[in-house]
């Protein structure tokens, strides 16, 4: 007979025999919630479909998330798959080129002016170029369109000037007397800020007399804008202020500023506020926050993991495009990083960027939507100053899913969208194997690529350590990339993946419907073994409450199936179940207990 070493007592086997088997260590199922060690299949598939979650999860957080880490000139915004982001255009390339750095890009009397310093210029539709109409005003920070019982303004102003026009024409501008700073139109009034002081006309009559009223008792910081909202309370209208001190409201009765978000005081804090889609948005630099009622919501770039580094940056301008249901808002790099141009729906959410500069020092400081009403504007047009140019692409305000409108114009070859850095039990190996896809209208010219880069590299930064792992050039079912020099897979403890998009054609775009990966969780097996102990009459009562006292321990126990803690190997278990095989007689026990151990984890 042999007999074995448990939890430092010794057990005779009987008959010398002990069975020893391998145990599966994953669980054949489906969870629900986040995967855990008990998960995954002898092969697990990770699926990534709709990306409507819009960007800044650098990190996978499980199913259902629909987000991905960064994407750069694909666009992941619909239902059907990723396509192509838009085709950007530079707006005037000849002698007319805008030339100046623009701070406000609007629309009037069926034409679109940029504005800058000592430079007004309307887009020619008919030379596509910009045609110079005043160059008056200096340094100039704000503009307006303005209707009073009289006529409909264009009205620019500079912190210490405003001029006026009715046409837009050359010639044409005016000056508009006792007016300067931001302005805006409130209870039939145009109004005006500067420094501590508000200017406003009288009721429906630009023109008239300007009053004045200067705000003490608290202190505003630098002034970045005016705009009118409603109060989410009582329907009535607000006089707002955006500041780097926090968004304000002015009372007109009272003629006193109060507070209605606290701001941080940083320099750029406060650039940009609007009231959109019934809520206040304001900027708090490099994020947004949501005002509904006395409900404030973060909803900016800079949430979760945020904007990757170089892209990183200060909310400078934002405004409704589309129909209505989204808002556009850039991200100024400065001098430093790159900019990018992002939208917002405003019922699904998720920030899903519409542009990026193509490098640093090309600061986006306004942006701008035509409606596709304008004068020869198909499918409506996202303007926006970048550096000393305008650019602009098409966004349509009727349809969300652009792949159904002919005339839409796609970018010919596009940046990376990320995905999230895959890492579920991230101590543990994996072996990646292949990475599928589903697609529609893919050939040799119309492509996904598919990159990767893993464990250390995932943390660098979004333009390093990329792999090549293939390309998708049919469709709906493209051939499967495999991992490895042999297709045998490889080995990594965290992955992301990323897809560049190409097509040789502006009104056609490839589509990615979905992407999956296959993988395997490199969870060792886990062993367990089953053997007979001889109960006699003289030790049977040790005997079983030594193995019920190892049994209930929390602790695991070390067992060595040759007997010999000294040469033997060892292995850490726990009791699963003993079963009792035994007799009663002269009020002892004996016979057979059938003991099965098992280790729960083995690294």
């Amino acid at each position: 007979m042999g007999q074995v070493l448990l939890d430092s007592k010794y057990y005779t086997v009987k008959d010398g025999t002990i069975q020893r088997r391998n145990i599966n260590p994953r669980a054949v199922r489906f969870d629900t919630g986040l995967p855990g060690y008990a998960s995954f299949t002898e092969g697990s598939a990770k699926a990534y479909k709709g990306l409507r979650g819009g960007i800044g999860h650098k990190y996978d957080t499980g199913e259902g998330t629909e987000e991905c880490y960064w994407s750069e000139s694909l666009d992941a915004t619909h239902h059907g798959g990723i396509i192509q982001g838009p085709k950007i255009n530079t707006a005037g390339t000849g002698a007319g080129a805008f030339g100046v750095a623009p701070v406000k890009i609007i629309d009037f009397d069926s034409g679109t002016y940029a504005i800058g310093n000592s430079q007004i210029s309307k887009w020619n539709t008919t030379d596509s170029d910009w045609d110079s109409v005043d160059t008056s005003l200096a340094s100039p920070i704000d503009a307006i369109v303005v209707t009073d019982d009289t006529d409909t303004y264009l009205v620019v102003s500079s912190a210490t000037a405003a001029i006026k026009s009715t046409t837009g024409a050359s010639g044409s501008w005016t000056t508009l007397t006792g007016y300067m700073g931001y302005l805006t139109y409130f209870d039939n009034r145009l109004c005006g800020w500067a420094g501590n002081t508000i200017y406003y006309s009288p009721a429906r009559d630009i023109d008239g007399t300007v009053s004045t009223c200067t705000v003490g008792g608290v202190y505003l910081g630098t002034i970045h804008g005016l705009f009118t909202a409603r109060s989410q309370e009582n329907d009535e209208p607000l006089l707002c202020i955006n500041t780097s001190e926090g968004l304000f409201t002015f009372d007109f009765w009272v003629q006193q500023a109060y507070p209605y978000l606290r701001l941080t005081g940083h320099t750029y804090a406060g650039k940009a506020a609007m009231f959109w889609n019934s809520y206040i948005w304001c900027s708090t630099g490099a994020g947004i926050k949501k005002i509904a009622g006395k409900i404030v919501t973060d909803v900016g770039t800079d949430q979760e993991d945020g904007l990757p580094k170089t892209y990183q940056g200060l909310v400078y301008d934002m405004c409704p495009a589309g129909d209505g249901s989204w808002m556009v808002f850039c991200v100024n790099g400065g001098t430093a990083n790159k900019s990018s141009i992002f939208k917002r729906h405003g019922t699904v959410g998720g920030n899903q960027q519409i542009y990026t500069t193509s490098a640093v020092d090309n600061a986006i400081a306004c942006v701008h939507y035509s409606p596709s009403h304008m004068t020869t504007y198909t499918n409506g047009r996202l303007w926006w100053g970048e550096g000393t140019d305008v650019k602009y692409c098409m966004m349509p305000d009727y349809n969300a899913d652009v792949t159904e409108i002919d005339s839409y114009e796609f970018v010919l070859a596009s940046g990376r969208l990320i995905y999230p850095i895959f890492r579920p039990l991230e101590a543990f190996p994996k072996t990646v194997m292949a990475v599928a896809g589903a697609t529609a209208a893919c050939d040799d010219n119309k492509k996904f690529t598919i990159e990767y880069r893993t464990n250390a590299n995932t943390l660098t930064a979004v333009g390093s350590n990329w792999t090549e792992l293939g390309t998708f050039t049919t469709s709906p079912n493209p051939t499967a990339l495999l991992f490895g020099d042999d297709d045998e897979g490889e080995e990594v403890y965290a992955i992301q993946l990323a897809v560049t998009g190409a097509t040789n054609s502006a009104t056609t775009t490839p589509v990615l419907r979905s992407l999956e990966l296959d993988y395997d969780i490199g969870t060792k097996r886990l062993r367990g073994w089953t053997f007979n102990v001889k109960v006699a009459r003289h030790n049977s009562k040790t005997i079983v409450n030594n193995l019920h006292t190892s049994q209930e321990k929390n602790t695991l126990l070390k067992f060595y199936p040759s007997g010999d803690s000294t040469h033997g190997d060892s292995y850490h278990v726990k009791i699963d179940n003993i079963a009792e095989n035994i007799e009663w007689g002269m009020l002892r026990i004996m016979g057979t207990l059938q003991v099965t151990v098992k280790e729960l984890i083995r690294r």
